[in-house]
């Protein structure tokens, strides 16, 4: 299993709390508490939630306790 470190700056696909469905993103940075991604698919799953999201590249930080689930490549 990768390390959250060795997340970054690659492509997971990703479930979070309140979301409907899973999407894809990627991991930009890590912290103790949670991981950043970059927005793509999050900005789209927040605009449904209904939260203005007006940025053009905005980074989204996750708790770990909001990941439902988290798939990346086996390496």
């Amino acid at each position: 299993m990768p390390s959250t470190k060795q997340l970054r700056n690659s492509p997971v696909i990703l479930k979070m709390t309140g979301a409907n469905r899973a999407f894809t993103t990627n991991v930009i940075a890590e912290e103790p508490d949670g991981l950043w991604f970059s927005g793509g698919g999050l900005v789209g799953e927040l605009a449904q939630a209904g939260l203005p999201v007006g940025m053009k590249s905005p980074a989204v930080f996750l708790p770990f306790s909001q990941i439902q689930w988290l798939m990346t490549e086996n390496q």
